[in-house]
Parts: C-alpha cells; sequence; structure tokens
C-alpha cells in the first residue's frame, strides 16, 4: 500500500522519524528496497535521519547498501557527511563501496573530509584509496582541497597519509595551498608544505597562497610560505604583488616583514595605495623605503650587516 506520492508506509514512518513503527513495519514483512518517486529508498532516509537501529534492521531484510537516489547518492554518502561512524561501518560491512560516486562524480569520503569527520575518512581510506583524489565534476574540487578549506587538520593528514596529491588543483588552478593561506590555517599550510606542496602555485587568476596570506593579515602563514621558498615579488594577473595588497589592507606587520624578507618590486605602489586608503603611517613608513630614507627597512638592514 502507498500514498498517493508513491510512499509506501515504511518510507513514511522513516521520513517522519518513528523508528519504532519503521522497525514493526520491517519486521512484518515490508518492502525495504522500495523507493519514493524519487528513488529515495528507506536505507538512504533513516541513514540521513541517523536512525542507526533502523539502518540495521533494514540491512538484515535485505536492503540494497548501495541503493542510490535520483541524484545518485547512497546511504553511504550520507552516513560520511553526517558524520555516523557505527553506521558507516555497518553499511561497509553490507557491501557498501567506498568509491562509489553519485552523479556529481562525489565519492563518500569527499563529504566526510569536508565535514571533518575523520574516524569516517580513516575508514574510508582503509577500504580503499581509489577515491583519494577524486573530482568533483563541477568545481574539481578534491577531498583534500575540501579538507583544507574546512581548516580540518586531521582530516588533511589522513589523507595526505592516504595518498592524496597536495598539487592537485581544482578547474580554477587552485590547490589546497591556496584556501588554507587565504583563511589563515596555520597547521594546514605547514602540513601542505611539509608534503611537497608548490608554494608558489597559482590559480587561473593568478593568485598566490602568499598573496591571499598578505591580503587577508596572515602573517605567520605568510611566513611559512617565504620559508617554504615562495617569491614575495611574485604577481598576479592584475600585476599586483603580496606587499601593495597588504598595505591596501593596512596589514603593517605583515608588509614590514614581506620588506624584511626581500620585496622590492611594488614598494612605491603599496605607499600609495596606503596612503589612499587612510593607513598614514603604513603610507610613510614605505614612502622612506622608496627613498631609502633613514628610516627605511632596506637602510635599516644595510646598517645591520654593514661590514
Amino acid at each position: 500500500m502507498v500514498n498517493k506520492g508513491g510512499d509506501s508506509p515504511l518510507v513514511n514512518a522513516v521520513h517522519f522519524r518513528h523508528p519504532e513503527v519503521a522497525e514493526f513495519l520491517i519486521g512484518k514483512g515490508a518492502d525495504v528496497n522500495r523507493a519514493t518517486l524519487t528513488r529515495s529508498a528507506p536505507l538512504g532516509l533513516a541513514a540521513q535521519a541517523g536512525l542507526s537501529g533502523v539502518v540495521e534492521a533494514l540491512l538484515s531484510a535485505g536492503a540494497r547498501a548501495d541503493w542510490p537516489d535520483e541524484n545518485g547518492v547512497t546511504a553511504l554518502h550520507l552516513a560520511a557527511q553526517e558524520g555516523h561512524v557505527e553506521m558507516a561501518r555497518a553499511l561497509l560491512r553490507a557491501g557498501a563501496g567506498a568509491d562509489g560516486a553519485d552523479r556529481q562524480g562525489r565519492p563518500p569520503i569527499y563529504f566526510s573530509a569536508q565535514n571533518g569527520h575523520t574516524e569516517i575518512t580513516r575508514m574510508l581510506l582503509e577500504r580503499s584509496k581509489a577515491s583519494v583524489n577524486a573530482r568533483n565534476g563541477g568545481e574539481g574540487f578534491t577531498p583534500l582541497f575540501l579538507a583544507a578549506k574546512g581548516n580540518h587538520l586531521d582530516d588533511v593528514r589522513a589523507l595526505l597519509e592516504g595518498g592524496a596529491d597536495a598539487n592537485l588543483s581544482t578547474e580554477e588552478g587552485a590547490t589546497p595551498l591556496l584556501p588554507a593561506a587565504f583563511l589563515g590555517n596555520h597547521a594546514v599550510v605547514r602540513l601542505l608544505l611539509d608534503a611537497g606542496a608548490d608554494p608558489d602555485a597559482e590559480s587561473r587568476g593568478g593568485h598566490t597562497a602568499l598573496i591571499g596570506a598578505a591580503q587577508e593579515g596572515h602573517r605567520f602563514v605568510a611566513e611559512l610560505l617565504l620559508d617554504a621558498g615562495a617569491d614575495p615579488d611574485r604577481r598576479n594577473r592584475d600585476g599586483a604583488t603580496a606587499l601593495p595588497l597588504a598595505a591596501a589592507a593596512g596589514h603593517a606587520d605583515v608588509a614590514r616583514m614581506l620588506l624584511e624578507r626581500g620585496a622590492r618590486k611594488e614598494v612605491r605602489r603599496a605607499a600609495a595605495v596606503a596612503r589612499k586608503m587612510g593607513h598614514r603611517q603604513l603610507a610613510d613608513m614605505l614612502q622612506r623605503e622608496v627613498g631609502g630614507g633613514a628610516g627605511g627597512i632596506t637602510a635599516m638592514m644595510r646598517r645591520l650587516f654593514k661590514k
């Protein structure tokens, strides 16, 4: 028996989160694989709702562990997304594929990494490492890119240990290092650099991790990148280096550090833009650097190391 929308009593019991009713219907022989008109089977609905007992009962009654809905999403995708560890383990035991992708090319590990569910990420990697570098069909995001962007350090570590490529880029040419640096995720940046991430990798717009860190005022991240060999004078597609972008935002500590670490191009531009944006003290400091005056950082460094 189904309602006008084509939903069975079991589907409705799960959808409206009545686990006792659902388990009763399963015990009475309800069709555990009967899907809705949008192909959502009881198992996927139970996984999304976090009804572990219902999931176990459905699997015991013969529910297909890999049943996809109309978007190719399975119960394992949903368990990974919501962080239901024991549910994910039960689905894998029942034969759910660790590498099964939805219609956008996203395997379950994509969702666990995106949401910081490290135990599930590691569990999926133990089953298979085939999806560790999977890219979705739109933006080209990888699990590592999403974990780095979300500042999920333990997931980043697990993925790198599982063979994730630290230099694999999105459709826009951004590697995982770029969002990590832009957002100031210091520990993630260090981990990516230690794994061989290119500190000067640039997106299609010419943006680099150093430019992003400087623009957002993340001094310690910028120092990490420079220690790894990032070019302080690398330009983006607009011709700007990290220095004028830091100056425009008023990040005086970052600007000083960039000068101390060898930034020489765009100093005049940095001074002008700092003054335009109302950062007078920073503009004065940069202007002294342009003129090579006694107060300039370059002059100071010359005096410091003069033999």
